[in-house]
C-alpha cells in the first residue's frame, strides 16, 4: 500500500460477535494506527 491510500474489506460477522484485531505486520505500523481492535455487536 501507499501512503495515504484506502483499502475496504468486507466480512460477515453476523454470528460472531466479539472484539477483534486487524494488523500489519510491520511493527513500527502499531505505531501509525495500523494495528487496532473493533467490537462486533450482533
Amino acid at each position: 500500500m501507499l501512503p495515504g491510500e484506502r483499502v475496504q474489506v468486507l466480512i460477515s460477522f453476523q454470528t460472531h460477535a466479539g472484539i477483534y484485531l486487524y494488523h500489519c505486520h510491520i511493527l513500527e505500523h502499531e505505531d501509525m494506527g495500523m494495528m487496532r481492535s473493533f467490537l462486533v455487536e450482533t
